[in-house]
């Protein structure tokens, strides 16, 4: 019941916003076209067992002298052929299959690598949110060190403490607003690179409202897993390839040739004349060496099944370990709900104790500033959980 009342929480803090693609313009059209590569790479290969219809021309010209006569002539030749294997003891399927399993693979390459610059784009937009909750935190405890600071000099002009206590209030303070300095720079410093990836501006991006996906569906989608799978498909299929060439095959040849002797026509009895033919052939290869090299491809189909299992096994200790991460925030999401509620009791005494006389002004703003603050926390751990969140989703397709 605890746990939902914090999600329940959770969520009210949240502005509701998609998952969306942050990335700049030209970071988008660089992908786009490496997708569009990867499909006509895909193609070519997926067609590359057709042998190409080979045209060819000839122009000739001979010259001949017999008893005092000359005789010049000139031939034309045009002509045709192809030689294309139309059996390989099924390494023409396998190497289609082949094609598509590479197709696959390539895609999801470059959806992974999507992915990876958008981790990377939401990763620094996170870490731009959380620096400016925590400036915002440390300009609260400054304000609250700049007070002690002030009641210490009032209590050593008293002569009620010495020198040490005044001088630690005073390195407390200059240690906050130096922590400031530093975090501002670390801001302009994320928000530049930042602006490397992404043109969107900052304030008009929202942090996601997303949940946290079912396994199984989690898994359907990992990117890392597809792609596993389509390596290991490629490598089954690479190695049925591999062994047909070394299986006997069959192929067509067929030719067509067309000669004409230019300087005669044909009705005054100039040279016209055509030929074709075709056949078939058998061709069975005696190679030693295609064991060994068989067996290696063998081998390497192998280790991308088990590439296959092992990357299973990180994606479900990814998934788990992000879903204790989110348990551990929630349990500091409710303790920092019971303090901020706590802080608020306090600061409500502390007003009716100024009224009575009793506490200064100082004291409320000391209470509100140390509220404010908690709050912040809160922010941050929401921050945190989201950020979880985000980069699981990213991890897997099906969980967007």
């Amino acid at each position: 019941m605890r746990a939902l009342v914090c999600l329940c929480s959770l969520a009210a803090l949240l502005s509701a916003a998609p998952l969306e693609n942050i990335l700049s313009e030209a970071q988008r059209q660089e992908l786009g076209l490496k997708h569009q590569q990867a499909i006509a790479e895909s193609d070519y290969l997926k067609r590359s067992w057709i042998s190409p219809l080979l045209v060819q021309g000839a122009y000739q010209q001979s010259q001949s002298r017999f008893d005092q006569i000359q005789s010049d002539r000139t031939y034309t030749t045009i002509g045709a052929r192809i030689d294309q294997d139309i059996f390989r003891s099924g390494g023409i399927l396998a190497a289609q299959r082949y094609a598509d399993a590479l197709k696959e693979a390539s895609l999801i390459g470059v959806q992974s690598e999507l992915q990876g610059r958008l981790a990377e784009a939401y990763g620094l937009l996170f870490g731009i949110w959380r620096l400016e909750a925590q400036i915002e935190k440390q300009q609260l405890l400054a304000a609250n060190a700049r007070i002690e600071v002030q009641r210490k000099q009032e209590r050593f002009d008293q002569g009620v403490i010495d020198s040490s206590l005044l001088h630690r209030a005073l390195l407390d303070r200059n240690a906050l607003s130096a922590g400031i300095l530093e975090l501002k720079e670390s801001l302009d410093r994320t928000k530049s690179a930042f602006l490397e990836l992404s043109d969107r501006a900052i304030e008009s991006i929202a942090p996601p409202a997303l949940k946290l996906p079912d396994k199984e569906a989690f898994l359907g989608g990992a990117l890392a897993l597809q792609a596993a799978r389509s390596q290991r498909h490629a490598a089954g299929h690479y190695t049925t390839m591999i062994a047909s060439q070394y299986r006997p095959r069959l192929s067509v040849g067929a030719s067509y040739q067309h000669y004409l002797e230019d300087d005669t026509p044909p009705a005054q009895g100039g040279a016209q004349q055509s030929a074709y033919g075709w056949g078939l052939t058998l061709t069975v290869p005696l190679d030693l060496k295609g064991r060994y090299e068989s067996q290696g491809v063998r081998l390497e189909a192998k280790i991308a099944q088990k590439r296959q299992h092992l990357a299973h096994q990180e994606q479900v200790r990814h998934y788990v370990q992000t879903r204790t991460r989110l348990a551990h925030l929630d349990r500091q999401i409710a303790l920092a709900q019971e303090d901020i509620e706590l802080y608020g009791a306090l600061l409500a005494q502390t007003v009716k104790r100024i009224e009575a006389g009793s506490q200064t002004e100082d004291d409320r703003v000391v209470m509100a500033n140390a509220k404010a603050a908690r709050e912040i926390d809160l922010r941050l751990y929401t921050l945190s959980y989201q950020e979880a969140l985000v980069m699981l989703h990213l991890r897997s397709s099906g969980a967007l």
